[in-house]
């Protein structure tokens, strides 16, 4: 591979940004990583609102009353705890040799903060009984589930219209 993705090549835009060591991602062009950074402000915005939206039209179906901006304001919060997910790769990729696993364990202690931390903020904001809350917690990953059978359906259904057809 040379060009634009070479260690030290020059690309259209400009220089490039190497990692020490020549690590993963040496010579990625640095305009790229920035319109990356960019585009991740709109896709977490994105993602934020999208996310209160299920857990508060989950809590509101389950019972659940309260304000909506209080919600997303306790949803905001209770995403903080990821901003430990870079530092913790930072560290995990400079250990020579269990950084997999501490980055394993710390992206699942992470995760699991992250989610008490929305259980907690259902039952103030909205109101909801402990069971409640935490049923509402797992309607996110429950939508993915869903979405992803009705998938699987769609293209097992697919295959068998194309398979009649022919």
């Amino acid at each position: 591979v040379g060009g634009v993705f070479a260690a030290g090549g020059s690309g259209p835009l400009g220089s490039t940004v190497a990692l020490p060591g020549g690590g993963p991602g040496s010579g990625v062009p640095a305009v790229g990583e920035v319109w990356i950074a960019s585009l991740a402000i709109p896709v977490g915005l994105a993602f934020w609102f999208s996310l209160a939206a299920i857990y508060h039209l989950g809590a509101d179906l389950l019972g659940g009353r309260g304000d909506g901006r209080r919600l997303l304001a306790a949803i905001g919060l209770a995403s903080l705890p990821e901003a430990f997910r870079l530092p913790v790769v930072v560290l995990a990729s400079r250990l020579p040799v269990a950084g997999g696993l501490v980055e394993s364990v710390a992206g699942v202690a992470l995760f699991a903060w992250s989610f008490y931390l929305v259980y907690l903020a259902l039952r103030a904001t909205k109101g909801l009984a402990p069971g409640r809350a935490a049923f509402t917690a797992f309607l996110p990953l429950l939508a993915l589930v869903v979405l992803f059978v009705f998938v699987i359906i769609a293209i097992l259904f697919s295959a068998i219209f194309a398979a009649g057809m022919a």
